[in-house]
């Protein structure tokens, strides 16, 4: 882009005799002949544009009306400084001069005051007529438009072009018995308008009147009018000039006047109320986002509200907009004292990260595949309108939107919640989806429920017969129906809801060393073999997971009810399927999982046995965990009735913990120790050994474990000099996670090496020893080296020489552990984005 300086002539012929130079700002990329039609188009319509307020006139279209009720308006005049009284003078004088105001002898006076304009030293003039608002009663209702009206009619649109109007206000011509109305006050006397002044309530109304009327044979073409801003469009580069043309046209009749130093000319992408526009879709401005992330945390609840406004505006740019700012929103509340807290600064920091990675928003295309993506959580619904671009598949944008939960809804069940991020998404895309076929992308099957079942209660059967008018067809969202084998490798956060029917509150009174012992005790081993993938019994049960959900007595009943195949009369059996959805013929339960709805594999009676025995006794997912560890990784991946209390049995009546039982008194508290500040800045080493001698010669174990998030790292080694603990180190640790700033380990004599020192110093890492004959002041790596030597227990041959290929296992095991200290997964809490 680039600033094109282009002299009007009173002649064609005559070059030197210049009247002004005006500044236009034209596409850098645009091409000659096309730059001379343009030129000579601006020429023509020279008269359109003006650089001071005596060349504005008025407008014959319309007259303005200022009827009002009561006494006359009398405002004593504000103190100005004196720095600017020589400014006021000035402005006073251009605009007698331009015919806009003149001397006056009303009974009416309000009050002025003086505003910097943005980087200059100028002032412009604000008319405080905040009482004389309060007596107009000839409100003008004329509309103005809603700007997502706007930017749906730009679809297909590849040239823009913009106008900006002159003091657009002073154009407007007032009624001569009203004029008196608007006198205002100052140091030089009493003066009223002839013209529309701002600051009238009504004049925004009557200006958007104007130019509508104006531009009223190309706005519903190639014109679209906000105020002041008038936007050319055309979806045909060829055709711009003729738009051009024709706008200007309309302009020049209506004698009103554009500022030329604010016209754009032939973009490919514009600015225009804030947002980018081009081909691609709406853009937020850079400029905008940049004020937007200079903004100041906010210390009172104006500034507040100032930001709220701000965000407002890009709200449809912002996915999870009113989730992400509901505790802000909670500040602003009646009676609610201003306290802003960690939460608080989450969200600002939140809305301030998410403006600034927003997508282009795509223009809505009737002629598209539209989506409607919905999605619902414990606090808040939300709803994305997408359309799919038949070339690429890609799924574009079009607009955001989300609202927090009010009080009553938050007691509604999972499955209504999700229904009400349908309803609510329908309702605000209402003007977009009425009439056409769209596709519901929902990561639930609510509406199959709703719309096959008869026994219903009154709020579903009220949002049924609205659906009714839609025509749509339900898509599930890519994922929901992984292969079942990845209920039992992933790693999800807990929930904190209690299992139907049961709870989980005494798990804080369990001691999970009472069933998972630590004590290196003789176990049995049935497998030949290390490698023991007990849950690949149960994926092959899972393979027919449908079959067994139909012949489990309780489940099929629910299946019956939310496929519609039954009218079932038992109303406990109906509300409970609402807590059920069906996927792809297959049976879930949908629970709370931070904060978040999804979906768990409904286990059958028939599958318990093999359920608990993977998710216990498994090598990769079990590892003979306590019953808070394995309660905690079972109910993110499935769901069965009793599902805690099986666990417990289970637990308790393991034979291999049993032998293993480690009855030790509870140890007393230890002095906390600085975790570090990032992962592995702070680490323990240690030796575990001398162990059998495995087949490969392997003899020790060196063990190294973070302070911060409990992560382990292992090594099955045959010596352990000096040499083989320091390439473990750098090898192991520091080149494939991260550099140390301490290391923690006891006085033995690999550590205190000079090898070590040499190390730690090429590290610039700090060296603490435990106290001599007192290993356990390193409780972490010691605590750690006890649990590997108990799941290696678990795992290996009596005569353990295979020990060294189940290390890795066990480690991954270890590491994918809920830890209830921290209340994750080792695994997820540091390596998942």
């Amino acid at each position: 882009m680039t600033y094109v300086k282009q002299m009007f002539k009173k002649e064609k012929d005559s070059i030197e005799s210049e009247v002004e130079i005006v500044d236009f700002e034209i596409d850098e990329n645009l091409d000659e002949i096309t730059k001379n039609e343009l030129v000579s188009l601006l020429l023509k319509y020279k008269d359109c544009f003006s650089k001071s307020l005596k060349q504005i006139s008025e407008s014959k279209l319309i007259e303005v009306k200022i009827e009002t009720s009561g006494p006359p308006v009398k405002e004593k005049m504000y103190r100005l400084p004196l720095s600017q009284r020589e400014a006021l003078s000035k402005i006073l004088n251009e605009l007698i001069e331009a015919g806009v105001i003149r001397p006056s002898e009303s009974n009416y006076s309000s009050p002025i005051i003086l505003v910097p304009k943005k980087n200059r030293n100028e002032y412009r003039l604000v008319c405080d007529f905040r009482k004389l608002n309060r007596q107009i009663i000839n409100e003008n209702s004329y509309p103005l438009p809603r700007i997502e009206d706007i930017t749906d009619s730009l679809v297909g649109s590849l040239i823009f072009s913009l106008f900006d109007c002159h003091s657009g206000f002073f154009s407007m011509k007032l009624r001569e018995i009203d004029k008196h109305k608007t006198a205002i006050i100052c140091l030089f006397g009493l003066f009223e308008f002839n013209r529309l002044p701002q600051g009238l309530k009504i004049s925004p109304n009557y200006f958007q009147m104007l130019m509508e009327k104006a531009l009223e044979k190309v706005i519903n073409d190639c014109a679209k009018v906000y105020l002041d801003d008038c936007l050319v469009h055309s979806k045909i580069a060829s055709n711009h000039i003729n738009d051009l043309e024709k706008t200007l046209k309309c302009i020049k009749e209506a004698n009103i006047k554009l500022r030329p130093s604010k016209c754009q000319f032939f973009k490919e992408k514009i600015e225009f109320l804030g947002k980018i526009i081009s081909k691609n879709g709406i853009e937020i401005s850079e400029d905008r986002i940049k004020a937007i992330n200079l903004i100041k945390e906010p210390q009172n609840l104006k500034e507040l509200k100032s930001f709220l406004g701000a965000v407002n505006y890009f709200k449809d740019h912002i996915k999870n907009v009113s989730t992400i700012s509901e505790p802000l929103y909670k500040l602003t509340r009646k009676n609610k004292t201003f306290s802003f807290g960690e939460k608080e600064k989450y969200a600002f920091d939140q809305l301030k990260l998410s403006l600034c990675s927003t997508p282009i928003l795509a223009f809505f295309d009737e002629q598209k595949l539209t989506q409607l993506h919905t999605d619902g959580s414990s606090t808040g619904v939300g709803a994305a309108l997408i359309q799919i671009d038949k070339s690429t598949l890609k799924e574009n944008v079009v607009c955001y939107y989300s609202r927090v939960l009010n009080n009553a809804e938050r007691n509604y069940s999972g499955i209504e919640i999700e229904l009400l991020a349908v309803i609510s998404g329908i309702i605000r895309f209402k003007h977009y989806l009425l009439g056409r076929y769209f596709e519901i992308i929902t990561d639930s099957n609510p509406l199959t429920f709703l719309m096959r079942t008869k026994n219903i209660n009154t709020r579903l059967s009220r949002w049924a017969l609205f659906l009714q008018d839609f025509n749509f067809e339900i898509k599930y969202r890519k994922g929901s129906s992984n292969n079942l084998c990845d209920f039992l490798s992933r790693n999800s956060l807990s929930y904190n809801e209690a299992i139907e029917g049961e709870h989980s509150e005494n798990l804080d009174e369990i001691d999970d060393e009472a069933f998972n012992p630590l004590f290196f005790t003789e176990s049995v081993n049935k497998n030949e073999h290390v490698e023991i993938f007990i849950f690949n019994a149960l994926l092959n049960e899972l393979n027919d997971i449908q079959l067994h959900q139909r012949n489990d007595s309780y489940l099929k009943h629910i299946i019956e009810i939310l496929s519609g195949k039954t009218e079932n009369k038992n109303k406990s059996l109906r509300r409970a399927a609402t807590n059920y959805e069906l996927i792809d013929g297959k049976l879930f339960r949908v629970v709370l999982i931070d904060g978040k709805f999804q979906n768990v594999l409904a286990i059958p009676k028939s599958l318990k046995t093999q359920v608990l025995s993977a998710i216990h006794d498994s090598i990769l997912d079990g590892g003979h965990l306590g019953i808070r560890k394995t309660f905690e990784k079972a109910k993110v991946r499935f769901h069965w009735r009793s599902m805690f209390s099986d666990i417990v049995k289970w637990v308790i009546s393991c034979p291999i913990c049993q032998q293993s039982k480690n009855n030790r008194k509870k140890a007393g508290k230890l002095m906390p120790i600085s975790p570090g500040k990032r992962p592995f800045s702070k680490i323990g080493l240690d030796i575990i050994g001398m162990l059998p001698r495995t087949f490969r010669g392997n003899r020790f174990i060196l063990v190294v474990s973070c302070y911060l998030t409990k992560f382990t790292i292992t090594k099955a080694s045959a010596n352990i000099t000096a040499t083989d603990v320091e390439k473990f180190l750098m090898n192991d640790v520091v080149l494939r996670y991260s550099a140390l700033d301490t290391l923690i380990s006891d006085n033995g004599v690999q550590f205190r090496s000079n090898v070590i020192k040499e190390l730690n110093a090429l590290l610039n890492a700090q060296h603490k020893f435990t106290t001599p004959y007192n290993p356990s002041t390193a409780g972490l790596v010691e605590r750690t080296n006890k649990q590997i030597i108990q799941l290696i227990r678990s795992y290996v041959e009596t005569d353990i020489t295979n020990w060294d290929l189940v290390l890795p296992y066990i480690t991954h095991l270890y590491n994918t552990s809920f830890i209830d200290k921290i209340h994750s997964f080792l695994f997820g809490s540091w390596l998942s984005p």
